[in-house]
């Protein structure tokens, strides 16, 4: 009986915790950087460059598989901003972690949970997040141009990129 208690009461927390969550940031999109601190996808978006969102989680092996790929097009296209977004959600933040430091990325990574992410994906681009990896592109106006599931290569990023940006003679 004890242990049934212990059980309910762990439970009972974990859901009050994630409904605490959702109503606090909902209205905002609200995710946190990996200090906690609240922030969200739109507000690391960079107006007059490129930004790359690539959506992620720990367990995911395709995730790890293909990360290196965003790592790639930063280093070939520095004049992008990019920043990962883990959809490990707050109790797997020690989990996010382990996955930023064994792969050695160099870029940002927000975290939110996956029906977080999701609801951001549909209210901005009228779909639901397919899985992980997904790959956003926000254009230098901020507009997102593409969701992508998937791994994506840099190759392919960049030729995306440069068909969309006109030539300057």
């Amino acid at each position: 009986m004890i242990m049934n208690k212990k059980f309910s009461c762990r439970a009972l927390a974990q859901t009050l915790v994630m409904v605490s969550l959702t109503i606090i940031t909902n209205a905002s999109y609200a995710l946190t950087d990996m200090n906690g601190k609240s922030t969200t996808i739109d507000a690391h978006t960079a107006k007059g460059q490129w930004s790359v969102v690539t959506i992620w989680a720990s367990t995911c092996t395709i995730c790890h598989q293909s990360i290196g790929e965003i790592e790639t097009f930063k280093k070939r296209f520095p004049q992008a901003k990019v920043f990962g977004v883990s959809t490990d959600g707050p109790l797997g933040k020690a989990e996010a972690q382990g996955f930023i430091k064994q792969l050695g990325l160099s870029f940002p990574n927000l975290l939110g949970s996956y029906m977080e992410v999701s609801d951001y994906i549909y209210r901005h681009a009228g779909e639901s997040l397919m899985g992980t990896p997904t790959l956003l592109l926000y254009n230098p106006q901020g507009k997102l141009l593409a969701v992508q599931p998937g791994p994506v290569s840099a190759n392919e990023l960049i030729g995306f990129i440069q068909k969309q940006t006109p030539e300057t003679k």
